[in-house]
């Protein structure tokens, strides 16, 4: 697994994982290797690393800090490195009450300093299969169209790499589920995203929120190599 920044001395390891990308159910060669590690103030910090270099030459590292205490948007910030046969692009995301603060830099460019207005309804996907509770926030709106921002990876002008950019999207709870994980049964909650101008997509989670699953038409994710550490008994 490659990183942005490297798992400090004092940090606690909390779960690791890897995603599987498959098309039509067999594997695409992109898989993502992912893991969380709980930080002396409790917040915890996200990293993963999408490794699609043996299928069109791209990868997306990512670096995030989560605050499990906050009730909606529980990202602070993170950093996102992208890269391409042509292409590299680094972003950093801050987040404050009403605004995003925003960094990046172009194939080692100038960095390129914008703010984005928020407001409480906004909820952030930052492209990671390791952070998509922001499902979860939006199935608690009950059905309710929310804005989401998400940084835009596909864009003719390459000077807009990683630029947020914002879909309209709503969640809802299915169901509660068994789902087979390797040799494993995991009790999950199925939900489904619908977005505009996208085909609707269903979400497995299990009950630490941690995606199991994700399925879209003819593509889906599945996660293996699941490790947790044991919880903490009084």
């Amino acid at each position: 697994m490659r990183y942005i920044h490297r798992v400090a001395l004092k940090e606690k390891f909390v779960a690791s994982g890897l995603y599987t990308y498959y098309l039509d159910g067999q594997p695409t060669g992109a898989v993502e290797h992912w893991s969380i590690h709980e930080q002396t103030d409790s917040a915890l910090f996200v990293r993963a690393d999408y490794d699609a270099r043996n299928v069109d030459g791209t990868s997306l590292l990512l670096q995030a800090l989560v605050n499990p205490e906050h009730t909606t948007n529980a990202i602070e910030r993170f950093d996102l490195y992208f890269y391409t046969p042509t292409l590299e692009a680094k972003a950093y995301y801050s987040f404050f009450d009403n605004y995003v603060q925003v960094g990046r830099a172009i194939n080692k460019g100038q960095r390129i300093q914008t703010e984005v207005a928020i407001d409480e309804n906004v909820v952030v996907n930052p492209l990671s299969k390791a952070l998509q509770n922001f499902v979860l926030w939006l199935a608690q709106k009950s059905g309710e169209a929310m804005p989401v921002l998400s940084p835009n990876l596909h864009v003719e002008n390459a000077e807009q790499t990683l630029a947020l950019e914002k879909q309209i999207c709503s969640a809802a709870f299915v169901d509660s589920e068994m789902l087979q994980i390797g040799d494993k049964t995991y009790p999950t909650r199925r939900y489904v995203l619908e977005c505009e101008n996208r085909s609707s997509a269903n979400f497995w989670f299990d009950d630490d929120d941690i995606l199991l699953r994700h399925e879209c038409q003819n593509q889906s994710v599945s996660l293996s190599r699941y490790s947790r550490r044991p919880p903490v008994t009084q």
